[in-house]
């Protein structure tokens, strides 16, 4: 039995792609591509609309305004994108914010669990 399910599927996904720091956005290529894939990645599990918000890329999380992470954040509670695709350590922030809120249906996938994003 799967977890995805068709009406899973009928709705927008989103990856969300960040890099802390400009050194890493032009050094760690490797990084930004395994995150622009989990849009190939969601393609591939059945999302037909998939939208990538890169707009972070080089900002810290701390302190930082991120306007790609509000744009995401704003999308998963308006219920326009119900699914999202993150790195471990993005997903964490999510989950904990949105528990908050107790917007427990939106799914945040984590991406390359186990490996350096």
């Amino acid at each position: 039995m799967t977890k995805i399910r068709a009406e899973h599927l009928a709705r927008k996904a989103c990856v969300y792609v960040r890099q802390s720091t400009f050194d890493q956005v032009q050094n760690n290529r490797e990084s930004r591509l395994r995150q622009y894939g989990l849009a190939d990645r969601a393609r591939n599990l059945g999302w037909p609309d998939v939208s990538v918000i890169d707009d972070d890329l080089g900002r810290s999380g701390s302190g930082v305004h991120r306007p790609g992470f509000e744009r995401l954040l704003a999308a998963l509670c308006s219920g326009e994108v119900p699914h999202g695709f993150l790195r471990q350590h993005e997903a964490m922030a999510f989950t904990q914010l949105l528990a908050r809120q107790r917007r427990s249906e939106i799914q945040v996938a984590v991406a390359n669990k186990g490996q350096r994003t």
